[in-house]
């Protein structure tokens, strides 16, 4: 009987071992990487509370939702760190001068992570949760062109979010 109980037991510690380990591994492991049932902190049963801390380097501001949302991880506590002072522009109303931006990009006319990467992905397999296909990072050049077209736009390139290519 105690050999049972330390079979099981043994089997419960390797299970909890292993999650661990997929949940550190990256983006594959489903809702649970950032809804939790159990330890739910604010709306949508979030792991995490928004991350309003961090500041915009671009106006000294506190980020907003939802990149605040993105924050609560990607601060470099429990998620791969994103420096805002040298990834692409969050929270800021886009310049139509350097970026033609499709409205369904936008949430109340500003440009977020979610503007380029999506957190419910559709498209499986998707480079860094893109919200459209980009044959891995190879065509990461004619992503960015959708917005940025003078920049490097290839002939025939994608000029609207909906005309992105789709994975």
């Amino acid at each position: 009987m105690r050999k049972i109980f330390l079979i099981m037991g043994l089997a419960v510690l390797i299970s909890l071992f292993s999650f661990t380990f997929v949940l550190a591994a990256g983006h594959d492991v489903g809702c649970v990487e950032c809804h939790s049932a159990h330890v739910a902190q604010g709306v949508k049963l979030l792991g995490k509370p928004a991350n309003t801390k961090i500041m915009n380097p671009r106006d000294g501001k506190p980020i907003t939702s939802p990149t605040s949302l993105c924050m609560a991880c990607h601060d470099g506590n429990g998620g791969p760190e994103i420096n805002l002072k040298t990834t692409h522009p969050v929270c800021v109303t886009p310049n139509p001068k350097i970026a033609k931006v499709a409205e369904d990009l936008l949430r109340d006319g500003q440009l977020h992570c979610s503007g380029c990467h999506d957190f419910h992905p559709s498209n499986d397999g998707s480079y860094k949760y893109l919200r459209f296909g980009t044959q891995g990072a190879s065509g990461i050049g004619t992503f960015c062109s959708g917005c940025h077209p003078d920049k490097a736009a290839p002939a025939g390139a994608p000029k609207k979010a909906a005309e992105q290519p789709k994975k």
